[in-house]
């Protein structure tokens, strides 16, 4: 009991320190507490989302600086340009890629360029790059993984316990 009388709740600092800082970050980026309590983006369309992904792209693009600058003069001539493109004639095949590869390097780039960073993943994963069989150019990369095993909110929505979450996660993979 506190000296008001009222029971106290004891909170780890860590744990309170770190949920100041997402808070304190969260509204940073827009977010506002609705009367739910509950923190909202301050809107839906698709600038809002690059917006609030900005800082993590610049963080991972200087992150990835000394990369960008000795492999992007060799990668860039397998990027389609507008004038490359028949739009009538694009024709996608899968190549799917192994680490330390140039084509490793190759989806390493693509996903650099995108205004959503893409996570580096973890376990099981397997990475496709998709190219254009009329033009020899890169369209577009694709990836699969493990799904996230420990998810509450997944779980309590469709009524899943501990057993059945490990029953039926084995063979499944997330793109």
């Amino acid at each position: 009991m506190g000296k008001n009388g009222k029971a106290v709740i004891c909170v780890s600092t860590r744990e309170a320190t770190l949920k100041k800082h997402l808070r304190r970050h969260l509204k940073a980026m827009g977010f506002h507490k609705t009367a739910e309590g509950v923190f909202a983006p301050p809107g839906a369309g698709k600038d809002v989302i690059r917006t609030n992904h900005s800082i993590q792209r610049y963080d991972r693009l200087a992150m990835n600086q000394k990369f960008i600058s000795e492999r992007f003069s060799t990668l860039i001539k397998y990027f389609a340009s507008g004038k490359d493109i028949d739009v009538a004639r694009i024709s996608p095949v899968l190549q799917r890629i192994s680490s330390d590869t140039w084509e490793s390097e190759l989806f390493r780039l693509a996903a650099l360029t995108w205004s959503v960073p893409v996570s580096n993943g973890f376990g099981r994963r397997l990475r496709y790059l998709v190219w254009d069989n009329h033009n020899g150019k890169l369209i577009g990369i694709t990836a699969i993984g493990d799904p996230v095993f420990n998810l509450s909110v997944r779980d309590n929505l469709i009524d899943r316990d501990a057993r059945a979450r490990g029953e039926r996660l084995v063979n499944i993979m997330d793109a």
